[in-house]
């Protein structure tokens, strides 16, 4: 069962022909491995993100953290552009060991500046983040991911095989009364 956090992604961008602009997102949130209390449970989580920019005293950073106090070690990456360095980026791809029933706290930034005051040049900057949480497909039917945004339950097969077969029986009756 894959459990993405589409809905916990930031992303921030700014556009500014005169003068300065700045902008900045943030999303934070706390995710919660909810099922039968036992050991930790391996959770695979991919996170990127990039930072990038064009223009003048360009600069954009891009943030993303999951800790809580069962972890031995935060889970974190932080990258930052500035006009003279171009596109920067991060990946991060690790398990760790989530303890069922307990709350962990995510956190994402995105912020982007350009320009200064009296700047008549084009500035853009722009900078984003995206975390995953992937249950080892092992303890997939024991867990369930709750606090994260833009999930959805996935059925299990039989359910998701009688919600097409009463909808094909919906089809076919409506279409004979026509």
């Amino acid at each position: 069962v894959m459990l993405g956090a589409a809905g916990g992604s930031s992303y921030s961008t700014v556009t500014s022909q005169f003068g300065q602009a700045a902008v900045s997102s943030r999303v934070d949130y706390f995710a919660n491995l909810v099922g039968p209390a036992g050991p930790p449970v391996p959770v695979h989580v991919i996170a990127s993100g990039f930072a990038d920019g064009n223009g003048s005293r360009s600069q954009s950073s891009a943030f993303f953290t999951l800790n809580g106090t069962a972890l031995s070690d935060s889970v974190r990456a932080t990258v930052s552009h500035n006009s003279a360095n171009g596109r920067q980026q991060f990946m991060i791809d690790t398990i760790i060991m989530w303890r069922p029933n307990f709350d962990y706290r995510v956190q994402l930034l995105a912020m982007a500046s350009t320009g200064q005051p009296g700047d008549n040049l084009l500035n853009f900057s722009e900078a984003f983040v995206d975390p995953q949480f992937i249950v080892d497909a092992a303890f997939a039917g024991l867990y369930s991911m709750t606090g994260v945004p833009g999930t959805a339950p996935v059925p299990e097969p039989m359910t998701a095989a009688l919600w097409l077969l009463g909808l094909g029986a919906m089809v076919w009756a409506r279409r004979r009364q026509f």
